[in-house]
């Protein structure tokens, strides 16, 4: 998935590129049809020029011609090289470029009707060059001095200029645009999403804090801009969802610190009268079972209230420590003799692998704690009758407990959240008892000991548990 910054670049330089062919395209048009209408207005002009002030009844028809073409010369010399002017009726006269053939071009308007009874333009293709006409109607009265007579001449002026300029034009304009408008885009691009960056930049810090605080940093705050605008209004949003947060996550701390504390003397009196009541010889059978079992669950109680007490404490950063110089070698042979009991319930042996002594500074509680619930989870999930090897040595500067069980493999779906709270797997459920805090008491002991938990899973080697803690 496309970052923001990058997306609103794309859709800023599709929108800019739209935008960009679209004004090359309205450049081009009103560009052609400026030019267009200029030679137009410059045909006009010529023509009324060469007719101006020739209404001569001295002048002959040859004389006639020669006035226009002083009238051209006179105001408008540049011209001689790109027009062709020709008068029709019973004579033709002309001046024309040098690579025109007069007589085909005379006969091309006279198939063509160019001449008319009303001034009109006229576009036509000639000898592979395409040209613009001006047709203009006049009537000039002159005489012949042979007759001495007046009389009315009525001509056709067809004044021509060659499309040529302006098609050249126009491929200029279209070279510059071709080039021009990619260009744009690109730097338009370039620039947008330079634009986009910094604009989202504060989002980037707001994500950026938000992914640092957690359930052990809750006093962090997002930056609020100086500016009182929507990222602004969105950071101050999100602190005051965090504080609301907090507020809710320290009062379940609480909650839970004074229900566990506030539980522990009851289940403690309950604890002691039920093992006096065993200790009574009148009592049956059926009633000492009976006895036992709620002694277990009395006990069971006790194990989870004490959990979830180490829980708010960690919560609360108030867990402590008493590090003193533990042998996790002979820890773990302790654990193992204490849960020994358990594990012949269901005909399991230990193998324990241990070939040298492993000192580490820990607190001897808790790092008891979590081995027992290791070999606890272990001995749950083990088959009958297997075996589970426990081993205990060092790797660099880490010492390592680790715990193997050839049981069925953590599915894929639960590894992720196996070290939740309250997480069983789904034969555990069922099965088996618990209430789903003993690898979550082990992962709290571990990180408070600035060490950590690990496993692997799969059918062949089955289960392992890895415990990590600094030297």
């Amino acid at each position: 998935m496309l970052k923001i910054s990058t997306r609103l670049t794309l859709w800023y330089s599709l929108a800019t590129g739209i935008v960009i062919v679209t004004m090359a395209f309205i450049i081009y048009f009103l560009f052609e049809n400026q030019r267009r209408a200029s030679i137009d207005e410059d045909l006009r002009n010529y023509a009324e020029l060469l007719v101006n002030g020739i209404e001569n009844p001295s002048l002959e028809i040859s004389e006639i011609y020669n006035e226009m073409i002083e009238n051209r010369m006179k105001h408008n010399k540049q011209r001689k090289t790109s027009q062709i002017i020709i008068s029709t009726s019973d004579s033709v006269f002309f001046e024309s470029l040098p690579n025109i053939n007069i007589d085909s071009l005379v006969n091309f308007f006279e198939q063509k009707s160019i001449a008319s009874i009303k001034p009109t333009f006229h576009t036509f293709k000639f000898e592979n060059t395409e040209y613009r006409a001006y047709s203009l109607p006049i009537s000039i009265t002159t005489k012949k001095k042979e007759i001495k007579k007046n009389f009315k001449k009525d001509f056709n002026l067809i004044v021509v200029t060659s499309l040529d300029k302006l098609y050249e034009s126009l491929s200029h304009l279209r070279s510059i645009l071709f080039w021009l408008s990619p260009m744009s885009v690109l730097i338009s691009g370039l620039i947008g999403f330079v634009i986009a960056r910094k604009s989202l930049k504060p989002i980037s810090e707001i994500t950026k804090t938000a992914k640092e605080i957690s359930s052990k940093n809750l006093d962090r705050r997002v930056p609020v801009g100086k500016i009182d605008d929507e990222l602004s209004r969105l950071a101050k949003t999100f602190n005051d969802m965090i504080n609301r947060l907090n507020q809710t996550f320290m009062a379940q701390q609480r909650f839970i610190a004074d229900a566990s504390h506030d539980i522990r003397t009851p289940l403690t009196v309950i604890q002691i009268e039920l093992e006096l009541l065993l200790k009574n010889s009148t009592l049956s059978d059926e009633i000492k079972f009976s006895l036992e079992k709620c002694l277990n669950e009395i006990n069971r109680l006790n194990q989870i209230t004490s959990d979830l007490m180490i829980l708010a404490r960690a919560d609360a950063h108030q867990l402590i420590i008493n590090k003193t110089l533990v042998r996790l070698d002979e820890l773990a042979i302790d654990c193992v003799s204490k849960i020994n009991n358990l594990a012949r319930a269901k005909g399991i042996t230990f193998k324990i692998d241990i070939s040298n002594p492993i000192e580490i500074n820990a607190d001897y509680e808790l790092i008891t704690r979590s081995v027992i619930n290791l070999l606890d989870n272990a001995i749950k999930f083990s088959p009958a009758n297997e075996m589970i090897t426990v081993s205990v040595y060092y790797d660099n500067d880490l010492a390592v407990f680790r715990i193997n069980n050839k049981g069925n493999p953590i599915p894929d779906s639960q590894k992720n959240t196996i070290f939740n709270r309250f997480t069983k797997a789904e034969i555990a459920r069922t099965t088996q008892k618990g209430s789903g805090l003993g690898l979550s008491i082990v992962k709290t002991i571990a990180e408070a000991h600035d060490g950590k938990i690990s496993f692997e899973s799969n059918l062949e080697n089955g289960t392992t548990f890895y415990l990590f803690l600094p030297k």
